[in-house]
């Protein structure tokens, strides 16, 4: 499995107009890692530059730019994220682009996150469990777990009943068991 080809032009032109690393992160590179196809797709930048939120925006507002001309069919919206903010999409994120792009008579869903930390790895240190903690670049497109290879899904910090659900569920699909060491819920 490889990056889509839609999804390999939008980051290589970011990373050549802006001089920045964009990496698939998360869910989508564990399941290249694990030989299955992605539900959407995460793109990460870590700010190695120093960006505030006004480059960031600025930037954002240039991909969807140049994704809507190069795909007219495509959705797009670009938020900021905000201290106390639930889910994904927290203050951990300097600005998020949120893209819907006809790829084949299927949607091709990806979120470009510009983070706040300055490294791919400081990145997937906030992530809420090992198993997601996978990055893949645009050049090797082989999946990279910098912490090392689960061998179990564990629980990094505190997550939601509904994410708890969802890997928990992951862990029969991948069978990968369980360690709740540490679980803490926050609802």
């Amino acid at each position: 499995m490889r990056i889509p080809t839609k999804l390999e032009w939008i980051m290589a032109h970011m990373s050549q107009l802006y001089d920045l690393k964009a990496y698939v992160a998360g869910g989508a590179a564990r399941d290249i890692y694990y030989y299955k196809t992605p539900k959407d797709w995460d793109v990460v930048i870590p700010n190695n530059h120093r960006w505030d939120e006004r480059d960031v925006f600025n930037m954002l507002e240039g991909v969807c730019y140049f994704v809507r001309a190069r795909y007219p069919e495509s959705k797009v919206n670009v938020s900021q994220a905000y201290d106390g903010a639930n889910g994904d999409f927290d203050s951990r994120w300097l600005g998020i682009a949120q893209l819907e792009i006809e790829d084949g008579g299927k949607t091709l869903s990806v979120d470009i996150l510009f983070a706040r930390a300055p490294s791919i790895r400081m990145v997937l240190e906030g992530f809420d469990s090992n198993v997601n903690q996978c990055y893949l670049g645009l050049i090797s497109q082989h999946p990279m777990y910098p912490f090392g290879v689960p061998t179990d899904i564990r629980f990094l910090k505190p997550i939601t009943t509904k994410r708890l659900n969802r890997l928990l569920s992951l862990s029969e699909e991948l069978r990968l068991p369980v360690d709740a060491t540490g679980l803490e819920i926050q609802d």
